[in-house]
This record gives C-alpha cells, sequence and structure tokens, in this order.
C-alpha cells in the first residue's frame, strides 16, 4: 500500500522536480504550491521542520518532496531556505561546509539560537501556522 500511495501521489512531484521543471511549469502541482506558499510564511527568528511543511501541504509523507522544493526553487521563488531544518532542530547541511555556515549565519543574524552541539530548540524557536497545531 505504502508502495503504491508512493507512485501515485509522491512520485510524480519528484519527477516534475527532478526534470528542474518547478520554474518552469506552467501550473505547479497543489503540493507544490502549498509548500512554496508555507515557507514563505515563516517568520524571521522562527524554523520550520522539512516534515512540519509536508504535513501542513497535506502530505506528511512527503518530506523528500519539500527538500527538493527547497533546492531547486529557493532562489528563484525567494525563499527564506534557511528556516527549514531537520526534525533534530539540526541544519541539514555536513557541519562546517561553506552551506551550513551560511544558514547557520543567516539564522543567527534573525535571532534564532543554536546550543554548542549546533542545535536549534524548536520549543522555542519552531514556528506554529496560527490556526494549526
Amino acid at each position: 500500500m505504502k508502495n503504491l500511495e508512493w507512485a501515485t501521489n509522491i512520485l510524480p512531484e519528484y519527477c516534475a522536480l527532478s526534470k528542474g521543471r518547478v520554474k518552469t511549469m506552467k501550473k505547479p502541482t497543489e503540493f507544490t504550491s502549498k509548500v512554496l506558499s508555507l515557507i514563505k510564511k515563516i517568520p524571521r527568528g522562527k524554523v520550520a521542520t522539512y516534515a512540519q511543511i509536508a504535513k501542513l501541504a497535506g502530505k506528511p509523507q512527503g518530506v523528500r518532496g519539500v527538500v527538493w522544493i527547497l533546492h531547486s526553487s529557493s532562489g528563484a521563488a525567494g525563499l527564506p531556505w534557511q528556516r527549514v531544518i531537520n526534525a533534530k532542530g539540526r541544519i541539514s547541511f555536513p557541519e562546517m561546509s561553506e552551506s551550513w555556515i551560511r544558514q547557520k549565519t543567516l539564522l543567527e543574524k534573525e535571532g534564532v539560537e543554536f546550543s554548542e552541539g549546533g542545535v536549534v530548540d524548536l520549543k522555542i524557536f519552531q514556528w506554529v501556522l496560527k490556526g494549526k497545531s
């Protein structure tokens, strides 16, 4: 059942995204549109997780789709990509890589704090969409 769900609901997203069509699709899928809209709503000083965005967009199993949308659309869509981190409160780039340092610096400039171990306290900094729990 999970494989069927993957093939019918998630795979089309990946196929579109992996071919770089997010920017050029005449009409993005509903999931893509929701993900883009949600990420744009994350305020300065707050973070969201990939899983949180997938769930709010209506596909709790669509975490990888959120990753692809961020990867392929951040620049073109003007997304605050730095505000999306993993469910453990960590930046997903390899620690101390150029991208990791850039994301951490951008978040710190917005007031997000990291523990000595590089973890964001989601109880403090996780964004909560008003009207949703």
